[in-house]
């Protein structure tokens, strides 16, 4: 699936790790934003290794930089189970869209 955030992301994040990544549009998106990793297209050779050469040029330090904003943006897992659960809770209540009170 093109459009997942494989847990392997958080992972590599939190060791502090750049990344080689598809050009899927979830992760495009993250690595656009957070500039943690380079895109490639992993169908091609040519792609994935300008990607890695690209990658390997960048300082480690600039990676863990990159890494700790993306994880500091990224929802815990405690807090989405909260959303999730207030969301299911308001609708069980006939009360869609609203927490619990």
């Amino acid at each position: 699936n093109v459009y997942c955030a494989p847990n392997k992301l958080y992972e590599y994040a939190a060791m502090g790790l750049g990344m080689v990544l598809p050009d899927y549009p979830g992760l495009a998106a993250l690595v656009r934003e957070f500039g943690m990793g380079r895109l490639c297209d992993p169908l091609d050779p040519v792609s994935v290794t300008r990607a890695m050469t690209a990658a390997l040029a960048v300082p480690r330090e600039e990676w863990q930089r990159c890494a700790r904003q993306f994880l500091a943006a990224s929802v815990t897992p405690e807090a989405g189970y909260r959303d999730v659960l207030a969301a299911l809770t308001g609708t069980a209540a006939g009360e869609v869209g609203q927490p619990p009170s």
